[in-house]
């Protein structure tokens, strides 16, 4: 797998999803390897802008492991991350922007209303508990990285670190991303500082 700088991996996949047109990037079961692309290039802006260098290890092909890409961090061990996502339950990703077009879905969700902390830390909680039940080989030494993608505002870390503290505990860390933030929601003693939400800088 290549190992890439943050930078340069959110570049590629920002120049490939311009190429596709963001309907196929969004929607085509075909490019959801882009889209862990994508989540593995954010996870890794928020971690090199805050915390320290890092690099990112990913293939352009899913090779059906346990792991999605690893995290490369100075002197340590590479950090297998899986990715994964937390959608509103009512959505079908594929269906609606592929029926109406992206423009078209935003301006539906922007018109519902913020859901809140509580709905939030239950969606994450339904997502990490379906993921512990999979019982994976060696989820001790996993990381789970969730993109938070559901109509909620003023998301707490605590509520979300709430939710997670009894499913999270099959993982070596839970993260969550979106398309400005990044936060360790449960980690242990290795990632204290990593907790509470960090900007993710010039990704407009």
């Amino acid at each position: 797998m290549p190992q890439l700088l943050p930078t340069d991996l959110h570049s590629m996949v920002r120049a490939r999803a311009n190429e596709l047109g963001t309907v196929d990037f969004l929607a085509r079961r075909k490019n959801q390897r882009l889209r862990e692309m994508w989540c593995a290039a954010m996870s890794g802006l928020g971690y090199e802008q805050n915390f320290g260098p890092c690099e990112i290890d990913i293939g352009f092909e899913d090779e059906q492991k346990d792991y999605d890409f690893l995290l490369i961090l100075q002197g340590q061990a590479p950090l297998p991350f899986q990715v994964t996502e937390a959608l509103d339950p009512d959505r079908r990703r594929q269906q609606e922007y592929l029926s109406l077009g992206k423009d078209a879905v935003d301006a539906q969700i922007d018109a519902l209303p913020n859901l809140g902390s509580g709905y939030s830390a239950q969606r994450l909680h339904e997502v990490v508990s379906a993921k512990a039940a999979k019982r994976y080989a060696g989820a001790s030494n996993l990381h789970l990285l969730v993109y938070l993608n559901i109509r909620a505002g003023q998301v707490t870390w605590t509520a979300l670190s709430s939710a997670v503290e009894e499913s999270a505990r099959s993982f070596a860390s839970v993260w969550v991303v979106t398309d400005r933030l990044l936060a360790c929601v449960y980690g242990g003693r290795q990632w204290v500082g990593a907790l509470h939400w960090r900007q993710i800088a010039g990704v407009a």
